[in-house]
């Protein structure tokens, strides 16, 4: 028997094609929405801490970052790999994670690993 081209929620989503955009394009709204939200907060953040934190990122879209990660650092932290910064980090608060209730938000404080003295096994 030859597998049907598509599943029944695809059959669906064709049938209602024009109200699958419409929905589609708002979900992209409210996904950028989002972010900016978290851009102000990290802005609002880093002007509280004058100069003790420096750096702010978001990192949303990375394959690594699915989940949605915000991160607060200082340019003076190094960085193990040079391109993910030092710092704390307050993970799982993509929109996906936040609404599903799968995993709640949390935090890590993420910092080099310094090189191990020769008395460290």
């Amino acid at each position: 028997m030859k597998k049907p081209a598509f599943n029944e929620a695809e059959l669906f989503l064709i049938k209602k094609w024009a109200e699958a955009r419409d929905l589609e394009k708002s979900m992209a709204k409210v996904r950028e929405k989002h972010r900016e939200l978290l851009q102000q907060i990290g802005e609002e953040v880093l002007r509280g801490c004058r100069n003790d934190l420096d750096v702010f990122g978001e990192y949303f879209e990375q394959s690594w970052a699915v989940e949605g990660h915000v991160m607060f650092g200082r340019r003076a932290w190094p960085s193990e790999n040079g391109y993910v910064p030092d710092g704390l980090w307050f993970q799982n608060l993509s929109l996906d994670y936040l609404t599903s209730g799968a995993e709640a938000p949390r935090r890590t404080c993420w910092l080099d690993q310094p090189e191990r003295p020769e008395w460290m096994l």
